[in-house]
């Protein structure tokens, strides 16, 4: 922070240093020539003096009234040079214009001409770039007039001759004589005229075959950039000058005036100040060079400066009130706030931070995500609610689909979920159909529940003995496998009495830890109810269809 600081001291002193030694220079120079200019205009005045005298006494020695008409309009002439230059004379010397001699303020105000005299020294600089095409265009109007030209005195030569052939009379061959001659002259002329013209055109193609287009453009960008390179450096320097003291003013009124809280929730007061920061910024920003321009006095950059304002300021006249609403979202007043909810692409996720680029996250799927702000608006966001879910798994997590899908989640992104199956087997969703197959995750626990049927010559122990021994069996099992310190909880109940067995259901809740192997568990338990029926000598009865025939 000090250094930075001491680097903006040292370069705004040396931007300071500049700055006044040019204007030092620049005041000498403007006042030697001032001195020269008022010098030069003295004379030019005494001239314009002496010569009104002359001419005042030849209008009164003049003896006719066109002579005496033709010096009057001599002497109007002279006057308003003369008042013209006593004006500009004044001027120059006092440094004042010429509006504190008008009685009324001028408040004429003309759209048209103001917008003209902007655009000028764009098009000055346009006519500049096209010089060439423009010269070479009106080269060959020219060999084509004076070709059409010479043609047509040819013709007129020629009919001329027949004439005075044929003529006997002295006064029509004199006439057509010197009609002749003078034909002859327009003919020579416009001959010469063609030939320079097509000489000129002839050299201008010459050389532009020697200088590729590539080669041209070049040519003028270097020129454009040895006249304003310097302007344009130090208008990009005024940028950076004017953004980095912009960052350090910001950052000292957040130490010192708004104040730092230790939690990462923004108070209105600090958006208020960052707004109102990055507005201020935005507009010094685009002044600063506009500033150099008008002060190097570069009226091309200047007025492109301008037009590129009044069309940015065109563009802003749509987007207002869509800039209001972007702007109630950075103050935390609009209708997306940070610290709630909000559903995006389908996926709920919590609004992390509100500015130019707002910041999202799922925290239980880890994912996160950075919007523009204009894509908030239009949106609601609400309150969290303690407790509720964001996401049906997180990486690494076991899920079973409803189309019977079972996989470990390895990979996870805003648009596709990945699951790879016992065997190594990997299937890959889009978000959208991963979400609409509800996932069941089994990652922290699960229940299995298996049924098997014993006959029905055990009914008498059905509900009692047989429950407790197979209860013990299949915990016997369970550890002797290695599930035992998985195991939650184990039930063995009573299910129902079915056509041609009694039902006895097993209830085995284990914990995630054991997903993996969901499927293994399952056969296992099935297993371990038939090895306990065999043990046991329980019969298990087959499903067996009774036919009655109908008496006599």
């Amino acid at each position: 922070m000090n250094i930075r600081f001491i680097f903006l001291i040292t370069l705004t002193l040396l931007f300071s240093a500049l700055i006044a030694t040019e204007a030092s220079a620049k005041s000498d120079a403007k006042q030697s020539n001032v001195l020269i200019t008022l010098d030069t205009l003295d004379d030019v005045r005494n001239n314009l003096r002496e010569e009104i005298k002359l001419k005042t006494k030849e209008l009164k020695a003049s003896p006719t009234d066109s002579g005496k008409a033709q010096i009057t309009q001599q002497l109007d002439r002279l006057s308003s040079d003369l008042n013209n230059i006593e004006n500009n004379f004044e001027q120059i010397a006092t440094g004042l214009n010429d509006e504190l001699n008008n009685d009324k303020p001028v408040t004429k105000f003309n759209f048209k001409d103001d917008i003209g005299a902007l655009v000028q020294p764009i098009v000055k600089e346009m006519k500049h770039a096209t010089s060439d095409i423009r010269q070479k265009t009106r080269l060959r109007d020219e060999v084509t007039f004076y070709e059409k030209r010479f043609l047509q005195a040819g013709v007129a030569v020629e009919n001329l001759k027949i004439l005075i052939r044929e003529t006997k009379d002295p006064k029509l061959l004199k006439s057509l004589k010197t009609l002749q001659e003078q034909w002859l002259r327009k003919l020579k002329q416009a001959k010469s005229n063609h030939r320079a013209s097509e000489l000129q055109l002839q050299s201008m193609v010459e050389e532009s075959n020697k200088t590729t287009f590539w080669g041209s453009s070049q040519s003028y960008l270097k020129d454009f950039f040895q006249r304003r390179g310097l302007y344009l450096s130090l208008g990009f320097l005024a940028t950076l000058f004017v953004l980095l003291l912009s960052r350090l003013f910001y950052k000292y009124i957040l130490a010192r005036i708004v104040g730092r809280r230790s939690s990462s929730t923004r108070t209105f007061k600090q958006r208020l100040v960052e707004l109102i920061h990055r507005v201020l910024t935005a507009m010094l920003a685009i002044m600063a060079p506009m500033a150099v321009f008008y002060i190097a006095e570069d009226w091309l950059l200047f007025s492109l400066g301008v037009l590129l304002l009044f069309g940015l300021a065109w563009t802003l006249k749509y987007t207002v009130p869509k800039m209001w609403n972007q702007m109630l979202l950075m103050l935390n007043v609009g209708a997306v706030r940070e610290g709630e909810r909000i559903v995006l692409n389908g996926l709920p996720w919590r609004v992390k931070q509100l500015n130019v680029y707002t910041l999202l996250d799922n925290p239980t799927a880890d994912l996160k995500m950075r919007v523009p702000i204009e894509q908030m608006v239009g949106k609601i966001s609400r309150p969290i609610v303690k407790g509720e879910p964001w996401f049906p798994c997180k990486k690494s997590d076991w899920v079973i689909l409803s189309d019977d899908v079972r996989g470990k989640v390895v990979g996870l992104s805003h648009e596709m979920v990945e699951l790879v199956e016992r065997g190594g087997a990997r299937v890959n969703y889009q978000m959208s159909d991963f979400l609409a197959l509800s996932p069941r995750n089994i990652s922290q626990s699960f229940r299995l529940k298996e049924t098997i049927g014993i006959s029905y010559n055990l009914q008498k122990e059905s509900t009692g003995d047989v429950l407790e021994k197979l209860d013990q069996y299949l915990r016997k099992q369970i550890t002797k496998e290695g599930y035992g310190d998985d195991l939650m909880s184990l039930r063995v109940e009573f299910a129902a009495a079915s056509a041609s067995s009694l039902d006895i259901v097993i209830l085995a809740d284990f914990k995630g830890a054991q997903a993996p192997v969901y499927n293994r568990i399952r056969r296992s338990l099935q297993r371990w109810s038939v090895d306990a029926c065999t043990q046991y000598n329980w019969e298990i009865p087959f499903t067996q269809l009774v036919l009655h025939q109908a008496e006599a």
